[in-house]
């Protein structure tokens, strides 16, 4: 990496030869800090090519000079990795970044700080715990039935729907029904209109099934979406 102020490396006269061979001396390098890297690799090619030209007399030489150089390869690989990690990614020219937030903006439905919302939650048995799977088939259906006709056109902004096992006391019963049912979660306004969509869909659902009771429980909340 051109210009990256790595290291350098020098050669510096000396008596290092190959171990059992005789030769000229070969020289030391050494490894600083503090000068760039291209200086460095000059430096060590040359005293690569010097090497490389004795080893042609020299049988052991070779390996004394793959040994040289073993540690620029090292500091070049470590600096390309280096600079790989460190770049950070930018837009293209002419285009502004993104800014993103933790809110939704742009709908007042939606809005990035609700103050006075209440979240309303609802409670439908849609069958028995223990059922053949062809009779929960035909209860899921049953429930995606009535979602797409009575709840989402009165909440088409958002809603939310958990599967949950439920527990019911018939009146005069000693023990209590194991059910399947759905918990319908809906934020919105504490407005009168609201709380009459709410009404409604407890009213056809009960209308539909004959059941006894659909569960209200409702609690004030701030939102941000």
């Amino acid at each position: 990496v051109p210009g990256a102020d790595l290291g350098r490396g020098d050669v510096t006269p000396g008596t290092a030869t190959a171990q059992g061979a005789a030769g000229p001396p070969l020289g030391t390098l050494r490894i600083h800090t503090s000068i760039r890297i291209e200086r460095y690799s000059v430096a060590a090619l040359q005293q690569f090519r010097a090497v490389h030209a004795s080893s042609m007399a020299t049988p052991h030489l070779p390996a004394v000079a793959m040994s040289l150089f073993r540690p620029l390869l090292s500091i070049l690989a470590a600096s390309a990795l280096a600079a790989c990690a460190t770049t950070a990614p930018t837009s293209a020219p002419g285009v502004p970044e993104k800014v993103v937030t933790s809110a939704y903006h742009g709908d007042a439905a939606r809005p990035a700080e609700g103050i006075g919302w209440v979240r309303t939650e609802l409670y439908f048995a849609t069958g028995q715990w223990v059922a053949s799977p062809e009779e929960t088939a035909a209860s899921e259906q049953r429930w995606l039935d009535f979602l797409d006709r009575e709840v989402t056109p009165r909440f088409p902004k958002g809603l939310s729907v958990i599967d949950v096992y439920g527990q019911w006391l018939p009146p005069g019963a000693s023990t209590p029904s194991r059910l399947r049912s759905k918990e319908l979660v809906v934020h919105h306004p504490d407005t009168p209109e609201q709380a009459a969509a709410i009404e409604a869909i407890r009213t056809a659902w009960k209308q539909e099934t004959g059941h006894l009771s659909v569960l209200r429980s409702q609690l004030h909340a701030d939102v941000s979406f």
